[in-house]
């Protein structure tokens, strides 16, 4: 059998062609490169997410351009909010049951992984200068008590409790501990659209992360969900970062 030939190009030869042989003029000619990477996050970020939900963050925080487009379609943007975020914990694996606008005083919607055997009720809140939970302790017990019997009839076990939105001022912690312990809920999570964003990047990148490894975002601990506690979602022998991963 004749040895197979690889078509694929010498990696060292091509950085050697593009540092040494390029004409000078060319050479001269560097791409601005943002040190912070943002451009680069940003790219992978429009590169993998679907357009249904590439632009979350931006509807989250009232995006100047993300509202005027949607006001062409008469569309009311905390609407247009509460969908992307049903389709974005559909992209993460969950079964989504929607409630939310038209249902009354309800949560926006819950996130059910029934294998896993947890629930996350989650609430979409349109913010441009960021989400305070304030007077909303009284909103979220109700729907905590309306929604924890039904899960817990379902055969869920453990209930989270997730508030999504732009930005958040430093929640009250003490306010927060009352309601996770008088209630059925094991945690309170403030979650960015921009840190969702990535987390839906991450699923959509590497199938092999599960429910079980998602959980470590709305389960760990009450408040607000830091960049960093990303890394927790990725298994450990991948012995990889977020920043490298994305």
């Amino acid at each position: 059998m004749p040895a197979r030939v690889s078509t694929r190009p010498d990696i060292s030869n091509a950085i050697y062609w593009d540092r040494e042989l390029r004409p000078e003029w060319e050479a001269d000619e560097e791409e601005d490169v943002d040190p912070t990477g943002s451009s680069q996050e940003e790219d992978v970020l429009a590169s993998f997410l679907p357009p249904i939900v590439s632009d979350l963050s931006a509807v989250a925080e009232r995006d100047s351009e993300a509202e005027a487009e949607y006001e062409e379609q008469d569309r009311d943007l905390a609407v247009v909010f509460e969908e992307k975020l049903h389709h974005s914990f559909r992209i993460l694996g969950f079964d989504v049951e929607e409630l939310g606008q038209g249902s009354g005083r309800q949560p926006d919607g819950i996130a059910t992984a029934v294998r896993n055997d947890y629930a996350i009720i989650y609430d979409a809140k349109v913010r441009g200068d960021g989400y305070s939970i304030a007077t909303d302790d009284r909103a979220i017990r109700e729907y905590i008590e309306t929604h924890a019997r039904q899960l817990r009839d379902q055969g869920v076990r453990r209930i989270y409790f997730a508030i999504v939105s732009s930005t958040f001022t430093n929640p009250d912690h003490s306010t927060l501990r009352e309601l996770r312990e008088t209630t059925a809920v094991e945690s309170i999570v403030f979650l960015s659209a921009e840190l969702l964003e990535e987390l839906m990047v991450l699923r959509l990148r590497e199938p092999y992360l599960n429910l079980d490894d998602i959980r470590a975002v709305f389960g760990t601990r009450d408040g607000i969900f830091r960049r960093e506690e990303l890394n927790n979602v990725l298994p450990d022998w991948r012995d990889i970062t977020v920043d490298e991963f994305l």
